[in-house]
């Protein structure tokens, strides 16, 4: 949770892994951390994986990011098959 003192349902940005040596983290979040540069840098986010078909890369070209899409909900229509 980036703002601990804040109530709300959801958290913009979760780190739901961290490497043991290396202290690398993989984080789950959302648009809004998504369209805040500032955020990401803070965060040492340098790769970016969008798993929807829709929303745009915010930031492509800046040579400090790196970005992949995942397009999830297609999945579902494998995951049915």
């Amino acid at each position: 949770n980036l703002n601990p003192g804040e109530k709300r349902k959801y958290n913009y940005l979760d780190a739901v892994w961290e490497h043991p040596e290396t202290k690398a983290r993989l984080f789950v979040g959302n648009q809004t951390v998504a369209s805040d540069r500032v955020l990401l840098a803070d965060k040492n986010i340098k790769s970016i994986v969008n798993c929807t078909d829709s929303m745009p890369f915010y930031f492509d070209g800046d040579p400090d990011l790196q970005y992949f899409r995942f397009h999830i909900s297609g999945w579902s229509k494998v995951i049915k098959s």
